[in-house]
């Protein structure tokens, strides 16, 4: 082996070593929270599954559930691999094209790694549910590299049908009908500001555009009572100017810092960890925006900028943005921060090497940090669905009524969430029931429940425990 063949392996052991190690931390999460009622197995076969619900359509959800159900022991460990492969895959497209742009090997390699450790990625590659986000945006980086690497009429074909498939995955996969042409075009690096490639450009968003529409069409006719955004709650759709600065904020500053968000927004508040990790993702910041500022093909990087912002644009609309939007919105600055800093390698290479490595020790804390309080508090799920189990003495019910008795105890993201919302207020003795009952969970507080007959109440309490009912009519 030439000392070229080294250099190479070498250069990989980093990102390499970066995924192996989230993915292996990823496996030893159980489901909590939204995962009980969206990852879950299902043993029962129904068409109705993959056709759009009032606010959601993900159909390729219900069939990896379907297969789960087949396989029940595979769970959560098949949701948190094919999390992980499409975490990867992201990954090794990012240094696809930084390949095609001509950007060093050691460029790729050390965005790569940035990338695959950031805490950034932490809520969707720790989250049984993850499976929708980071394959939409696997898909969408595939868009990408069809729309760059295939001869007309292939490349819009490979765009549209890829973009589509990440849409199927998660609803605001629909951006990369817009930001797949731009990004390859930046990526392209020909001159940008002149007549053919403004044209083109222009062209490629109007096709975008139209593809978004097919799929909207294609949904409408499907269900005609389709619901954009949730109508109340965190995933409301707002168009106010406060709402998407809040929200540009969060997710501007997830992707560009290594900041320990649990230290800013989970009391008691930990001020000096919040700075510490802040601080160190400065160097990094800092040589970034140098390398932006001095970059020779400033349209470029704007396009790359744009891109990031149409690829948010689905996640600033809604009424609070969690840690896990931010993941395809890190995954364009990711590239952005290559182009960036390619330059500085070669020119300052101690000083990106010094700047990279404290960001990475500083993700790799707060990546520890995040991953020991979502599996502890996780946990907590277990203790509630045996409460369930064990006061349930006669037929298992299909349908349950559950009263859930509210108070202030802290919680963020799918990180710390109290025993309550970690069991999905009961709904986690599915497991213990084998996937198959209840079957109906009714809500006291939806007036849609009112009337409706119920096998069981369970009133649960923040604090996990859980007082078992008889049934009744609500």
């Amino acid at each position: 082996m030439n000392k070229l063949d080294q250099s190479r392996i070498f250069l990989w052991i980093l990102p390499v070593s970066a995924w192996a190690v989230i993915s292996i931390l990823s496996f030893f999460i159980p489901a909590a929270g939204d995962d009980w009622y969206s990852s879950t197995p299902i043993v029962d076969f129904s068409w109705r599954l993959f056709l759009p619900k009032n606010t959601f359509w993900r159909p390729i959800e219900p069939a990896l559930r379907l297969l789960l159900g087949q396989i029940p022991f595979a769970f959560p460990y098949l949701n948190h691999l094919l999390i992980v492969i499409a975490h990867g895959l992201t990954a090794y497209i990012i240094s696809k094209i930084t390949g095609f742009a001509g950007l060093s090997k050691r460029t790729t390699a050390l965005a790569c790694a940035v990338f695959l450790i950031s805490p950034a990625v932490c809520a969707t590659v720790f989250s049984v549910d993850g499976f929708n986000q980071a394959w939409s945006t696997a898909l969408g980086f595939l868009s990408v590299w069809s729309y760059l690497r295939f001869k007309r009429p292939g490349n819009i074909i490979g765009w549209l049908s890829f973009a589509m498939i990440a849409t199927l995955f998660k609803e605001s996969g629909v951006a990369w009908f817009a930001a797949a042409p731009l990004v390859a075009v930046a990526i392209e690096g020909r001159p940008i500001l002149n007549r053919s490639q403004m044209s083109r450009i222009g062209w490629s968003v109007l096709i975008g555009v139209c593809g978004a529409l097919f799929y909207l069409a294609l949904r409408f006719a499907l269900r005609a009572n389709i619901v954009l955004g949730s109508e109340s709650g965190r995933y409301s759709m707002h168009l106010s100017p406060i709402v998407w600065l809040k929200n540009i904020i969060l997710l501007v500053g997830l992707s560009t810092t290594a900041i320990d968000t649990l230290a800013v927004f989970l009391p008691p508040r930990n001020i000096v960890l919040a700075a510490a990790s802040f601080a160190a993702s400065l160097p990094l910041m800092v040589l970034t925006a140098l390398g932006v500022s001095r970059h020779r093909q400033r349209a470029r990087i704007l396009l790359l900028i744009t891109s990031a912002a149409v690829v948010s644009m689905p996640h600033l609309l809604i009424e609070h943005s969690g840690e896990m939007h931010a993941y395809p919105t890190f995954a364009v600055l990711a590239l952005l921060m290559a182009f960036a800093v390619d330059d500085l390698v070669v020119s300052s290479r101690r000083s990106i090497a010094f700047a990279i490595g404290l960001f990475l020790l500083a993700s790799i804390g707060v990546g520890m940090h995040k991953w020991q309080l979502m599996y502890s508090h996780s946990l907590t799920a277990v203790p509630v669905a045996r409460s369930i189990d064990a006061q349930t003495t006669e037929k298992k019910p299909e349908t349950v009524l559950v009263v859930i008795v509210k108070d202030n105890l802290p919680g963020y993201s799918v990180f710390y969430q109290d025993p309550a919302k970690a069991s999905a207020w009961g709904m986690s003795v599915i497991e213990l029931w084998e996937w198959k009952y209840p079957k109906k969970f009714l809500y006291a507080d939806d007036k849609n429940s009112a009337g409706q007959h119920y096998d069981a109440m369970w009133v649960v309490y923040p604090n996990g425990r859980v007082v078992v009912k008889p049934g009744g009519v609500n």
